[in-house]
């Protein structure tokens, strides 16, 4: 996220990679004419930039059911809106280098809890959330007039439970209070470790490590770091690992416990277990820009699950 010195008001800044231009292109190709060609493509990136926001702060969306994925829809109307579950549509409005003002459609001028200035630059490579508005007013939006970020979340009725961690913010410097440097979490446990477990976090140039401290277990409830591996391999795929560690003086996990990857539908892809000799256990895969995964640690019927998206 950054601070927006002209408008004064919290504006988050998202990253258009293959995702995002991959269904923009697939969106233009059924467009007619050059002029309705461009202007789908734009309102697909905005739209994706918005609904990749509102899923790093956990709120569910659904794209495919909104007006804006029906191919039909987007020939016949100017048309960019956001189906976000238990609220409405939002429409998200792209907005050109230069542009001081937003023109929107007669068509998307009713039926919406809001409107969401999204700033592409000239790459197209970027998209800034420039802030919010109740109405559409006369049909001309001015940026100045903007409200922030801050007001359309007070306007959405669900708050969610677990946000995402956006790992792309990780990959700029930007963590969250508990995530702290693994070597500095790890540091104790490795007194009467192995170097096996020493080696886990001895990462490549360009990569990041990060823990946080779980708890397991609810009689006597036990402390394990979770540890999350960064290491981009290109602009499009990012190498991760996962992996639970004992910490303090205890030289391996405690029986039974599950480590486990979940899809974006929920669904466990990847697992791994602990027994008696477990110093650690890690788990391996790639993601790119746009996928979302879910961590959770299972100990009999307790878990706990971390929400992540590129």
């Amino acid at each position: 996220m950054m601070m927006s010195e002209q408008m004064e008001s919290l504006t988050f800044t998202v990253n258009l990679g293959l995702a995002a231009h991959s269904r923009a292109k697939e969106f233009r190709r059924r467009a007619s004419n050059t002029g309705k060609a461009k202007q789908v493509y734009l309102n697909g990136l905005a739209v994706y930039a918005v609904d990749y926001y509102l899923q790093c702060l956990g709120y569910e969306t659904d794209w495919n059911a909104s007006d804006s994925a029906s191919p039909a829809m987007q020939l016949l109307l100017n048309i960019a809106d956001l189906e976000v579950k238990h609220n409405g549509k939002l429409e998200c409005l792209p907005v050109l280098p230069g542009a001081s003002a937003i023109s929107i459609a007669p068509e998307v001028r009713e039926d919406r809890i809001g409107y969401v200035a999204v700033q592409l630059d000239e790459s197209l490579r970027a998209a800034t959330l420039l802030g919010f508005s109740k109405t559409a007013g006369r049909g001309v939006l001015s940026l100045g007039q903007l409200q922030s970020l801050e007001d359309l979340l007070g306007q959405l009725r669900y708050r969610p439970e677990k946000p995402f961690i956006d790992l792309q913010q990780w990959l700029q410097g930007l963590f969250e209070g508990d995530w702290q440097p693994a070597n500095l979490v790890l540091a104790p446990s490795f007194r009467g470790a192995s170097r096996i477990a020493t080696r886990e976090i001895d990462l490549p140039e360009g990569s990041i490590s990060r823990a946080k401290l779980i708890e397991v277990g609810e009689e006597n409830p036990e402390s394990v770091a979770l540890v999350v591996n960064l290491n981009p391999k290109t602009k499009e795929e990012i190498d991760i690992k996962v992996g639970v560690h004992p910490i303090g003086d205890r030289p391996h996990l405690p029986d039974n416990l599950v480590l486990k990857a979940l899809n974006q539908q929920g669904v466990a892809v990847m697992e791994a277990h602990s027994g008696s000799a477990n110093r650690y256990m890690t788990l391996k895969f790639s993601a790119e820009p746009g996928e979302d995964f879910a961590i959770r640690v299972e100990w009999g019927e307790l878990s706990v699950t971390e929400n992540f998206i590129i």
